[in-house]
């Protein structure tokens, strides 16, 4: 996709869902603007063009994202969020196909950490996060990731399908002792790698935020 195109979109402003399917486009690595978008979603969409895509939109507040190469999209995806900083995003849901390789569904720790980091930081109105059929190489990877969406005081579910954990595991014990029945919780849903697809519900506190006094 040209820019000279994706400039033409810019005059509908009252488009507001983009669905991309074709691993045939591609997107300039600063595209303009596309303010009055405010849902997305893509398929097939090549790596490197994640980007410039998402930073394009400074206006998303949904994004479903069905990737082919897990650790080269979501790298790509949290650039983009980094540069447009997510203000309005409130809903991420990012999923690999079942038929995809294990290899191309498997995403590194450095890679993780770093989407969560953005999360923590950045996307300061998210309410709800989904990864599915993503694998983790480290149940840790995904505790650091749940740590960072406590972080964020709108956030209320946080839901892993099949992502690498297993019954009993790190992601499990870490979920079972911050299991409360207080309000102002998140649900966080959880499918095992190593079980039936059913979930297991689990609720969390948001992180609590410790002014300290001045010495």
């Amino acid at each position: 996709m040209s820019t000279r195109m994706w400039c033409c979109l810019s005059s509908f402003t009252s488009l507001n869902h983009l669905n991309i399917s074709d691993s045939s486009i591609s997107f300039p690595s600063f595209p303009p603007e596309l303010p009055s978008i405010t849902e997305i979603s893509t398929e097939r969409v090549k790596s490197q063009c994640y980007e410039g895509l998402i930073s394009s939109l400074p206006g998303l507040v949904y994004m479903d994202i069905i990737i082919d190469e897990a650790e080269a999209d979501i790298a790509n995806i949290t650039a983009g969020l980094r540069r447009t900083e997510g203000q309005k995003l409130k809903r991420i849901a990012i999923h690999a196909p079942s038929p995809l390789p294990s290899e191309k569904k498997t995403v590194s720790s450095k890679t993780v950490r770093g989407l969560g980091l953005v999360i923590k930081e950045h996307i300061k109105n998210l309410k709800r996060f989904y990864l599915a059929e993503v694998k983790c190489i480290e149940e840790d990877d995904l505790i650091n990731l749940i740590q960072c969406c406590r972080h964020i005081k709108t956030m209320e579910c946080i839901r892993l399908s099949q992502c690498g954990t297993t019954s009993n595991g790190s992601v499990d014990s870490y979920l079972k002792r911050l299991d409360t029945e207080s309000s102002n919780t998140i649900q966080v849903f959880v499918s095992h790698s190593d079980g039936s697809l059913d979930f297991e519900l689990y609720l969390v506190s948001h992180m609590r935020r410790v002014k300290l006094k001045p010495v």
